[in-house]
């Protein structure tokens, strides 16, 4: 019977919590997630079923990269068929994404929308929700990088096209950026959670499956 546990069970926010766990098949990729954070990676059981060191999958990702030109309104860009349109002013329509002054700002806009810490409104249109299986991460004033939310190789099939003569992918799919891959070995996750309250933390290998939580404090 599989089982899994998280190190402290009870910690402020912030702490680093380790999750390991037991009772899996040999070998097998076990998804470990924390669904109320929309949060998964893949790690590989040992010979015993175990999994408890540190060797975490890899998370794939790609690069948008600007021409330095300001995309031209209604240029678009679809994120696993999540489809971004740049409008020189956003309404209440999800997926609008405000052009901006600059060509940096509008790829400052469009990490804003998919990672919904912009203002509604104002940097992309109002019903516009944070993207489910993407993250926006490092921004200059040309590139962007994307990376998929869960780690191993389920990342790579992830779609990345754009209608625009000033933006780019290298590739149609996130496996032609860099392609995620599970873990080699025993693995483990460390997470250090920034939200007050109780998470539920699941484990499954496709036919074991376990869950525990960890109460976090402020």
């Amino acid at each position: 019977m599989a089982s899994i546990s998280v190190s402290p069970s009870s910690a402020q926010r912030g702490t680093t919590l380790l999750i390991t766990g037991d009772g899996f098949t040999v070998g097998s990729v076990v998804t470990v997630a924390i669904p109320e954070l929309g949060l998964s990676s893949e790690i590989v059981a040992d010979a015993a079923g175990f999994f408890g060191t540190d060797d975490v999958a890899d998370h794939a990702s790609i690069t948008l990269t600007s021409d330095a030109t300001i995309p031209t309104a209604n240029d678009t860009v679809t994120i696993d068929s999540v489809v971004y349109t740049y409008k020189a002013t956003v309404t209440t329509t999800a997926g609008e994404v405000l052009l901006g002054a600059t060509a940096a700002a509008a790829l400052a806009n469009l990490k804003k929308a998919i990672n919904l810490s912009g203002v509604g409104g104002t940097d992309y249109g109002s019903l516009t929700v944070i993207h489910p299986t993407v993250t926006a991460g490092d921004l200059t004033a040309t590139t962007l990088k994307l990376f998929a939310k869960t780690g191993g190789t389920a990342g790579n099939s992830l779609g990345s096209t754009e209608g625009s003569t000033h933006l780019s992918f290298p590739g149609a799919t996130f496996n032609s950026g860099t392609p995620g891959s599970a873990a080699s070995g025993v693995s483990a996750i460390m997470f250090a959670p920034e939200e007050v309250g109780t998470l539920e933390i699941t484990a499954t290998d496709g036919t074991n499956s376990a869950s525990t939580v960890a109460h976090i404090s402020s």
